[in-house]
């Protein structure tokens, strides 16, 4: 995937979704979270990549070793930028939020942001 390809993809899914994705207690981010909500990072996992044991994982491990996306390592500031927007913004936010990220690396603004 392309820069993007990362930003496009992730951008759709969290307008979309419009709800920030929380484990079961409620307070802790959660690459999948209840009622299937998923975080930028957990929107990229495949589902059969998925499983539990991942949500223990940082960003940084999934990159480096784990396989559902080490083909995404070159872009991992990008996904934390995007994680940042997802657990620190507020949802209304986002838009402008990914606006931001967009301007700041060079890439186009996606759909639903403008």
């Amino acid at each position: 995937m392309t820069a993007q390809e990362v930003l496009d993809t992730v951008a759709a899914h969290l307008l979309k979704q419009g709800a920030k994705s929380l484990a079961s207690d409620g307070k802790h981010r959660s690459y999948r979270g209840e009622g299937d909500l998923r975080c930028p990072v957990g929107a990229l996992i495949p589902d059969e990549a998925y499983s539990l044991k991942l949500e223990n994982q940082t960003i940084e491990t999934l990159l480096e070793r784990g396989r559902c996306l080490q083909h995404l390592s070159e872009h991992r500031f990008l996904l934390k930028e995007l994680m940042y927007a997802h657990d620190v913004c507020p949802v209304e936010a986002w838009p402008r939020r990914l606006r931001g990220v967009a301007k700041l690396r060079g890439l186009k603004v996606p759909k639903g942001c403008r």
